[in-house]
This record gives structure tokens, C-alpha cells and sequence, in this order.
């Protein structure tokens, strides 16, 4: 937001603890080089709940610190990280935790008045049919945020290979 954009980085760490040094060094080269990332969205960062917004082994200078442990599998795990100048809450807008995906939802208010609600996601690559379920236990998570007068983003690891959108027609539902 630096230069009137708002940037959102999407990182699958195949485990956070084991790369959270590289983490703090690319965020680091790129303040250097006067690039700004607003929110850093965590997948598969392997942690539970016992990790919370002020464990220090998971802190990046300049962040807030919001994660979620896993709860969909071993490899799950997220962690939001938002620009500590910018105001951010966890939202709760999943009436239940599913066993086959994981969903984070923080609501982001920027100082220039932008607003957005920042979805990290996390699937992990099991069977084809759980698209439709995934699509299914999404869907009104999705109609909550659509209700909201702001900005709305998806991001993460859905496991889902969108070259194959011809294909397979539960990846066209999907990303539709």
C-alpha cells in the first residue's frame, strides 16, 4: 500500500519453523527494495494450536501474526501474517471445521480506509470428488463475505490444477 496497491503473498511452507529464517530474509530484500507486502498468506506451516499470535519462533518483524493449527491433516497448518500498520481481526465465518480443508479469515482495514477480508485456504490433495464437497462447505462461507460491503480474497493451496480446467469438469465448477 506503500504505492497505492495492496499485496498479498501466497506461500506454501511444507512446514514453517523449518523456513521461517528465508521467510524473514525475502520480506527483509524486499523492504530493501522498497517492495511492500501487505498480508503474507501460510500454508501447510505444520503447527497446532499451540502456537499463537505471540509465539516468537513465528514472528516477522514489521507483522501481525495470526495462526490457525492444523486440524485437516498433518501437513496442514495456517498463518496469516498482516502488515502491523494496517488494523486486522480474525474472523469467525466457518460454522464448523471441516476434515478435508482448512480456512483462515482475517478482515483487513488499511490507514488509507481500503478494507478487505483476506481468505487463506488450505486443501489438501486427497481424492477428486472432495472438490465438490470443498465447493459444498465453501459455499456459504463465500455468501457471508459476498454480503460485506469490501474487497474479498481466496488465496491459497487448493491443490487443484487449473490447466486441467478443460478436462475435468469439478475443476470448471470450482473456478467458476
Amino acid at each position: 500500500t506503500d504505492d497505492g496497491n495492496f499485496t498479498i503473498l501466497c506461500l506454501n511452507t511444507d512446514g514453517l519453523l523449518s523456513k521461517i529464517e528465508e521467510l524473514r530474509v525475502l520480506v527483509a530484500i524486499f523492504g530493501y527494495q522498497g517492495i511492500y507486502v501487505d498480508v503474507i498468506c501460510i500454508q501447510e506451516s505444520h503447527l497446532d494450536d499451540t502456537y499463537d499470535s505471540k509465539s516468537a519462533l513465528i514472528q516477522i518483524n514489521g507483522y501481525d501474526c495470526i495462526p490457525q493449527g492444523k486440524h485437516c491433516g498433518n501437513k496442514g497448518g495456517l498463518v496469516t501474517y498482516v502488515r502491523d500498520r494496517h488494523d486486522s481481526e480474525k474472523l469467525q465465518l466457518a460454522t464448523e471445521k471441516s476434515d478435508i480443508w482448512e480456512g483462515l479469515y482475517v478482515e483487513v482495514k488499511t490507514t488509507e480506509g481500503f478494507r478487505i477480508i483476506v481468505s487463506n485456504i488450505y486443501k489438501p490433495p486427497r481424492r477428486y470428488i472432495d472438490i465438490d464437497r470443498f465447493t459444498k462447505e465453501s459455499r456459504p462461507i463465500l455468501d457471508k463475505i459476498k454480503k460485506e460491503s469490501c474487497d474479498a480474497v481466496f488465496a491459497g493451496d487448493f491443490n487443484i490444477n487449473l490447466l486441467q480446467l478443460n478436462e475435468k469438469l469439478k475443476y470448471q465448477e470450482f473456478f467458476d
